[in-house]
């Protein structure tokens, strides 16, 4: 994951990969006059997973099988047993790129900034597994 941010535009250019994320903390407005607002979590990415239908159409159209196993979806040559990958897009997986269909492309998009961001969080899948979002 690489965020740029843009200060002509004051805006923020996602780059995204894999299962790390992007996530913006953003001020809460109150919702009271007793109510002090507070924080909410923005995600800016989303984990490059095969379960997801979009990348579950480009992974078997690529010839890939995506299996449901354990709790998540792999990917997997069509004769065989590899790679196994939990991942629809990764960097440097020479099997899954080759033969299934995983992807180094990333997923790029933009953010307009506004004064209520406050924090951006960049993680990698061990982080976010134990915070809540």
């Amino acid at each position: 994951t690489v965020v740029i941010h843009d200060h002509r535009s004051d805006c923020l250019i996602v780059s995204h990969v894999g299962d790390s994320m992007a996530v913006l903390v953003k001020k809460k407005a109150a919702s009271s006059s007793t109510d002090q607002g507070g924080v909410v979590a923005v995600p800016l990415t989303r984990d490059h997973d095969p379960a997801l239908p979009d990348e579950r159409r480009r992974l078997e159209a690529a010839g890939a099988v995506v299996k449901q196993e354990h709790g998540f979806c792999r990917v997997y040559q069509k004769e065989g047993r590899r790679p196994g990958l939990n991942l629809s897009r990764s960097l440097g997986d020479v099997v899954a790129h080759g033969k299934c269909g995983v992807t180094a492309e990333p997923e790029v998009s933009t953010h307009q900034l506004c004064p209520d961001d406050q924090i951006l969080l960049v993680c990698s899948d061990g982080i976010w597994s134990v915070m809540r979002q």
